[in-house]
């Protein structure tokens, strides 16, 4: 029995070369940028699914609740899902790395040292509800690594938008100079760890 997702929410077996292939785009600019083999092995086995235990605090005692972790493109298990957000294509695919990269503000707002792993939920609301562009995430953060592994850090959206918008207006780069205090909070030293703090139901 799974431990860790809902078997029917898995999305479909893990294409371990298009894993790979992120991995090497993100080492060609920064070489220490190698994914927790940990989350390697978890993500094979869990590959887009809705977590089993959902709830974690922040380092800083944020209350956050996690939806469903990224995938990494089809085949996905039938039947078809169409995406109300795009219609004409499977819905899961809103939810992988891909479109993140690309169509969310993560591709901005992430600088380059965050890499996306997991959804958050917005209040009650799950990710399958909410559009792609506002989502809040749960990311790799290479800039705050511990030893050989990149620590856990959720990601807001809308502090992103806001830091991003305001390095434009002074003329600065905002991918390379993004200032995360006011985006990210730390969650966990690996992933490992996150896994550990992850709790069935909200704290009284």
């Amino acid at each position: 029995m799974n431990e860790y997702c809902f078997p029917e929410s898995i999305v479909g077996p893990l294409n371990l070369e298009s894993l790979r292939a992120m991995e090497r785009s993100r080492i060609a600019d920064h070489p220490y940028m190698k994914l927790d083999p940990a989350y390697v092995d978890f993500i094979t086995d869990n590959h887009g699914g809705i977590p089993i235990k959902q709830w974690f605090n922040s380092k800083d005692g944020r209350l956050f609740r996690i939806g469903r972790y990224v995938n990494f493109g089809g085949p996905y298990t039938p039947p078809y899902q169409d995406s109300w957000e795009f219609p004409g294509r499977d819905h899961r695919m809103d939810w992988s790395h891909e479109a993140l990269e690309t169509i969310a503000n993560i591709a901005d707002g992430c600088a380059a040292f965050l890499v996306p792993f997991g959804i958050l939920y917005s209040r009650d609301h799950h990710p399958d509800d909410m559009g792609v562009i506002y989502s809040n995430m749960l990311c790799f953060d290479y800039k705050n690594m511990h030893g050989a592994l990149p620590s856990v850090a959720a990601w807001i959206n809308a502090n992103a938008v806001t830091e991003y918008c305001r390095l434009q207006e002074q003329g600065v780069n905002p991918f390379l100079e993004m200032d995360h205090s006011n985006i990210t909070h730390p969650v966990a030293d690996c992933f490992a760890d996150f896994l550990r703090i992850l709790m069935h139901e909200q704290p009284a």
